[in-house]
């Protein structure tokens, strides 16, 4: 399998909820993730953090709109959409949609993810989700 190809296994794998195989097919054991800034994840925490975004939106899919490879590495331009059906970080579900862009680089070796970095648009699903004003107001 190539590495797009693994890139997207990894999101088909999400999008059904199957976040077991993703850790069991794709991940090498020393994997590292970040997303939007946060502190570096190893496997068992972003495995957690995947969960947590599956419970918080129920129905959540990211579709894969392009790739690119170099190398060892992979970039997909991504499309989250999923209804806020969950508790997220505090705030409750809303029953609002959400669609948003990401980004995520991912880097391989031998055919397993051994890192990534990802970025999705959370300010705009803020405001998709009514959690902060849609407009700025002078």
């Amino acid at each position: 399998m190539t590495n797009k190809a693994t890139a997207r296994r990894f999101y088909d794998l999400y999008n059904a909820g199957d976040l077991a195989a993703i850790e069991r097919e794709l991940l090498a054991p020393q994997a590292t993730f970040s997303s939007n800034g946060a502190p570096l994840m190893d496997v068992r925490a972003y495995r957690a953090f995947g969960q947590m975004w599956r419970d918080a939106f129920g129905d959540l899919t990211i579709d894969v709109l392009d790739q690119i490879e170099e190398s060892d590495q992979v970039v997909s331009r991504l499309r989250a959409r999923g209804r806020h059906s969950g508790e997220l970080m505090g705030l409750p579900a809303t029953g609002r949609t959400i669609d948003i862009a990401g980004i995520s680089i991912d880097r391989f070796s031998e055919g397993m993810l051994i890192e990534r970095s990802e970025v999705y648009d959370l300010f705009g699903m803020m405001q998709q989700l009514g959690a902060l004003p849609s407009s700025a107001t002078n």
